[in-house]
C-alpha cells in the first residue's frame, strides 16, 4: 500500500515525526507553510535526495524571505553586467558584426558629433567602418551613417528590453531554482 511506502520512504529521507502543520527533518521543524509541493513517482523518491514529507506530498521548503530577497538581489546586479557585456560587445549592420567596446563606441560617438556639427559626412571621411571579422563596409554618405549610428542604438536598446524582461521574470520568481534559471 502506497501508505507504507510512504512512511518507509520518509524514515529513508531522515524524517522522524510529521506534527499537524509542521514536519521534523534531521531535527529542525519547518512550518508547512514553507512548502513548494510537487508530485512525484513513486519510482522519482530516491532521486530527489533529503525530500519532506506533509499533508500527504512531498515538498521542498521554500526560501526565507530574507534568501528570496538576496537572491534576487544578486541576479538583478548579475542581469546589469549581462546588459554592459552585451553593449559592450557587439551590432549587426548589413549582415557584420561591428565592435562596440569602450573604444569603438568612443569612435563612433566621435564621428557622430563631426557628422551633427558638420550636417553632413566631414571632408577627408575615409568612407568605411571597420568590421569585427576585419573586412571594410562602405559607409560613403550621411544617410548610410545614419543607419549605422541607428543599427549600434536598436542594440542597445533591444539589450535593455531584454535586461528588463528578465528583471520581470525575477520579480516574479518564488523559488531560488527559478531565480538561478534566469540566464541573458
Amino acid at each position: 500500500m502506497i501508505t507504507d511506502k510512504l512512511t518507509n520512504t520518509i524514515q529513508t529521507f531522515g524524517v522522524a515525526e510529521i506534527q499537524r502543520d509542521f514536519y521534523l527533518c534531521d531535527g529542525a521543524l519547518y512550518p508547512v507553510a514553507n512548502f513548494n509541493a510537487f508530485n512525484v513517482d513513486i519510482p522519482d523518491w530516491a532521486a530527489l535526495g533529503k525530500t519532506t514529507y506533509a499533508k500527504g506530498m512531498f515538498a521542498d521548503p521554500l526560501p526565507t524571505p530574507a534568501e528570496l530577497a538576496d537572491a534576487k538581489a544578486a541576479k538583478n546586479a548579475e542581469i546589469n553586467i549581462w546588459r554592459e557585456a552585451a553593449n559592450n560587445s557587439s551590432f549587426q549592420f548589413e549582415g557584420k558584426a561591428f565592435s562596440a567596446d569602450a573604444l569603438s563606441f568612443k569612435d563612433i560617438m566621435s564621428f557622430n558629433g563631426a557628422v551633427l556639427l558638420c550636417g553632413d559626412i566631414p571632408p577627408g571621411w575615409i568612407g568605411q567602418w571597420k568590421a569585427v571579422d576585419n573586412s571594410f563596409i562602405p559607409i560613403p554618405d550621411r544617410a548610410t551613417w545614419t543607419a549605422f549610428y541607428l543599427a549600434m542604438i536598436n542594440q542597445g536598446q533591444g539589450n535593455f528590453l531584454h535586461s528588463e524582461e528578465l528583471k520581470e521574470t525575477l520579480a516574479n520568481a518564488a523559488t531560488l531554482q527559478q531565480i538561478a534559471d534566469i540566464a541573458w
